[in-house]
C-alpha cells in the first residue's frame, strides 16, 4: 500500500465515462428523493443519516439563491451508498478532534464502525442504471458514494481526512464552471491548484495531504465522489498529475 507521501496531490485515472448518460442519468433527480442534511454536531447520526433526509428536489439540490446560514446550505450531499449495520452501532462521540481522528481505525479503543467509511459498502435504490455501470467499473471494493455540491462563491476549508493506506478518494465532475478548484499543499508547501472539467475523466484526490475546495464561479458544481476500499486503480502513468 502507497503512503500517502508516496502519491502525488492528484492524478488522472485510466477511466473515461460517457458525458451525456451521466446527465440523463442524473436527470432522475428531478423526482423527489432525499439528500444527506450534514449535522456537524453530531457526526455519527450525519454519517449514518438516521432521520436527517429531508425531501430533495433537484432544483433546490443544486439552487444558487435563497442560501441560508448552515454548512448544508453551501455543501450538500446526496449518498448512493449508505451503512451496512444497523442504528444500534451508534455510539457517543467524542468532541476531542483526537478520538474523532481514531474513530474510523479498527484497531482503536475509539473505533466507531459508523465513522468508517469503508462500511458504507450498500447501494441505495437510487444507485441505478449508468450509476452501477460506473461504479462497476473500478477494480476496488466501492464504499461511501455520494454526490457534492458547492455553492456558488463558497469554499471548502484547507484540512486532511485520512491516510491514502486507508482509502482512495476519487472524484468525477458532472456539473461544474471553470472558476471551480481542488486545491491542495505539496510536501513543500507549495498551492496546487487544478480545476477538473465535466468530460467524463475520474481524478484520484490525496485525502492525506491538505486539502480543500474552492467555487469562485457563479454557478453550483456537483461532483461524484466515490471512496475505494483499495489501490488497484491508482497507476504509474502520472504525466496528468501534479505533485
Amino acid at each position: 500500500m502507497l503512503d500517502r507521501k508516496q502519491l502525488p496531490a492528484f492524478l488522472q485515472l485510466p477511466y473515461k465515462f460517457d458525458m451525456d448518460k451521466i446527465l440523463s442519468a442524473f436527470e432522475q433527480f428531478r423526482d423527489t428523493t432525499t439528500y444527506q442534511d450534514l449535522n456537524y454536531k453530531n457526526p455519527d447520526a450525519a454519517y449514518l443519516q438516521l432521520g436527517k433526509e429531508k425531501e430533495f428536489h433537484l432544483n433546490k439540490f443544486i439552487r444558487e439563491d435563497e442560501q441560508g446560514k448552515g454548512a448544508s446550505d453551501f455543501y450538500r450531499q446526496l449518498s448512493l451508498t449508505e451503512y451496512n449495520g444497523d442504528a444500534s452501532d451508534i455510539k457517543p462521540t467524542s468532541t476531542s478532534m483526537a478520538t474523532y481522528k481514531t474513530s474510523a481505525i479498527k484497531t482503536s479503543k475509539n473505533y466507531n464502525p459508523v465513522l468508517d467509511e469503508r462500511n458504507y459498502t450498500k447501494r441505495k435504490d437510487i444507485c441505478t442504471g449508468y450509476w452501477n455501470t460506473i461504479l462497476d467499473s473500478f477494480k476496488a471494493p466501492i464504499t461511501r458514494t455520494r454526490f457534492a455540491f458547492l455553492a456558488p462563491n463558497y469554499e471548502i476549508k484547507p484540512h486532511i481526512d485520512y491516510n491514502t493506506t486507508y482509502s482512495i478518494r476519487v472524484h468525477i465532475p458532472i456539473i461544474t464552471n471553470p472558476d471551480s478548484y481542488l486545491c491542495a499543499y505539496d510536501y513543500d508547501g507549495n498551492i496546487i491548484k487544478r480545476h477538473f472539467p465535466a468530460d467524463g475523466t475520474c481524478w484520484f484526490l490525496n485525502t492525506g495531504m491538505r486539502h480543500w475546495a474552492e467555487n469562485n464561479g457563479t454557478e453550483g458544481r456537483i461532483h461524484l465522489i466515490i471512496s475505494l476500499n483499495g489501490q488497484q486503480d491508482i497507476t504509474d502513468d502520472r504525466q496528468t498529475s501534479n505533485r
